[in-house]
């Protein structure tokens, strides 16, 4: 480093400077594109070198564009924010049991069955709202209709309905949560269910529930993934 001109050694290092974003973008970009041209690339453009397809000058030039392609189209891909859910480990379904309280009684224990977000692509998507849209039991529709909103956890922050997702940090959305007497809960706004049916009847026993939800953020991402919520004994 003590070799570099003061500028680029100030680029490197990050101090946020136009010039010093502008080159690390630059490096980015030929290095990605470098990494194409000696990739799998490489290997078939060999072989054609090998059978005397084409002269080595126009062998390089193909090679260099079609990299250059794969590039920019890898590059578009990732600048693209994008959802992705999916359900929790095993560790993360474990860390979902909590005490709640309500009206000032004793917490009691209880079980999340939450969702995991992550933002693909780079950088970060404002305003992002969970919503449930719909509830099946086999064929049978038990509720549809008004979008409820539904929580990101922890549900009694103050971003719970509107939350910022950033690449690399994974969110949950609180879906359902029961107890240990299999009393069960939305996770809406306050866990308070307003619609009706009531939830004894959309939940009238143990089995198969299909519940679809709503993601979607002020970049214009969204995503609708339909849920299996399987309620035991």
């Amino acid at each position: 480093m003590g070799l570099l001109p003061e500028r680029l050694r100030n680029c490197i290092k990050g101090t946020g400077r136009r010039d010093g974003i502008f080159i690390r973008c630059f490096l980015y970009i030929l290095t990605d594109w470098w990494t194409g041209m000696s990739g799998p690339l490489s290997i078939l453009f060999a072989a054609l070198a090998v059978s005397n397809f084409l002269s080595a000058r126009k062998e390089f030039i193909f090679l260099a564009f079609i990299a250059l392609m794969v590039t920019v189209g890898r590059l578009a891909y990732r600048s693209v924010s994008r959802f992705r859910i999916s359900t929790c480990s095993k560790a993360e379904r474990d860390s979902a049991y909590n005490y709640v309280s309500f009206g000032g009684n004793a917490p009691f224990p209880v079980l999340f069955y939450q969702v995991r977000v992550d933002l693909l692509g780079k950088g970060s998507v404002t305003n992002c709202c969970a919503r449930l849209i719909s509830i099946h039991k086999g064929k049978t529709v038990k509720w549809q209709g008004q979008a409820v909103e539904l929580t990101f956890s922890p549900g009694e922050a103050a971003d719970a309905l509107s939350k910022t997702l950033n690449d690399d940090v994974p969110e949950y959305i609180d879906v359902i949560m029961l107890s240990d007497n299999n009393d069960i809960w939305l996770c809406s706004e306050g866990r308070q269910w307003t619609y009706r049916p009531p939830l004894q009847e959309i939940f009238d026993g143990p089995g198969e529930y299909l519940i679809t939800i709503a993601l979607r953020g002020s970049s214009g991402a969204t995503c609708k993934p339909v849920l299996r919520f399987t309620w035991n004994d």
